[in-house]
């Protein structure tokens, strides 16, 4: 797996959180959402830096 495909992958389950938090709410149920922000910035942050990663040729540069 490359970075980018891994970091495409922590986006879709940061983006994911907000499924569960619907079905929650869909359910009846009254979810914080100060408990998901964490998680979904767990995952969109570093996979928005990954799936933009770029290798550099050499040392130098």
């Amino acid at each position: 797996m490359t970075m980018r495909q891994a970091g495409r992958l922590l986006i879709a389950v940061g983006v994911m959180v907000w499924a569960v938090y619907a079905v929650v709410w869909l359910a009846g149920g009254e979810p914080d959402v100060g408990r998901f922000v964490p998680f979904h910035l767990a995952g969109v942050i570093p996979g928005a830096i990954m799936s933009r990663w770029r290798r550099r040729g050499g040392a130098g540069e």
